[in-house]
C-alpha cells in the first residue's frame, strides 16, 4: 500500500519538476484551463463511450482465444476493500493522478503508444494478463482522446467513472 502511494505521489512530483526546470505553465500544458473545464462533459460522455467500444472488442477477442484471467483482479479488489483509506485514495486520486502523469505529461513526450504500454505495465501487480492488456487498450482511448481534445478534465472524470462502474459491476457479481 505505501509502495502504491509513493508510486503514484511519483506521478504528480516528476511532471511539476519538469514543468518548473523547462519554465513551463502546468495548466496550460495539462489543458486544464477554466474554459475546458465546462466543456469536460461532453468530452467525458465520448471517452466513455469509446472505452466501452474498445472494452468489448477486448472482452471479444479475450474470448476467441478462450482466455480470462479476470478473477485475480476480482480477488485483488476484494482484498483493497480491507483497507478502506487505500481503497478511496486509488478510486479517486489515484486516478487524477494517473491522468496527470500517463496522458498530460507522457503522451506530449513520450507518444501515445508508449504512455499507454507504461500504464499496462502499471496494472502488473494484478498479475492478470487480461487486466494488463486492458489497461493498455484503454490508455491507447484515453491518450488518443487526449491529443484530439486537449482536455484533462474529460479524461479524468471519464477514467473514474470507468473505475467506479466497473467496481459496481465487481460488487454485483
Amino acid at each position: 500500500m505505501i509502495f502504491n502511494i509513493l508510486l503514484e505521489l511519483l506521478f504528480l512530483a516528476i511532471p511539476l519538476y519538469y514543468f518548473r526546470k523547462h519554465k513551463l505553465k502546468p495548466v496550460k500544458e495539462l489543458g486544464l484551463e477554466r474554459k475546458k473545464a465546462s466543456q469536460a462533459w461532453k468530452y467525458t460522455l465520448i471517452i466513455l463511450a469509446a472505452m466501452f467500444i474498445a472494452a468489448m472488442a477486448l472482452s471479444a477477442l479475450l474470448s476467441l482465444v478462450n482466455y480470462n484471467d479476470l478473477g485475480k483482479v476480482s480477488e485483488a479488489l476484494q482484498e483493497g476493500k480491507q483497507d478502506q483509506a487505500y481503497f478511496v485514495f486509488a478510486l479517486t486520486a489515484g486516478v487524477v493522478l494517473e491522468e496527470f502523469f500517463f496522458r498530460g505529461f507522457l503522451v506530449k513526450r513520450i507518444g501515445v503508444l508508449w504512455s499507454s504500454a507504461l500504464f499496462g505495465a502499471m496494472h502488473l501487480l494484478y498479475a492478470s494478463i487480461a487486466e494488463i492488456a486492458g489497461a493498455f487498450v484503454l490508455g491507447l482511448v484515453l491518450a488518443l482522446c487526449w491529443k484530439k481534445y486537449k482536455n484533462l478534465y474529460a479524461n479524468t472524470y471519464a477514467h473514474l467513472l470507468w473505475n467506479a462502474i466497473g467496481l459496481i459491476a465487481n460488487t454485483l457479481v
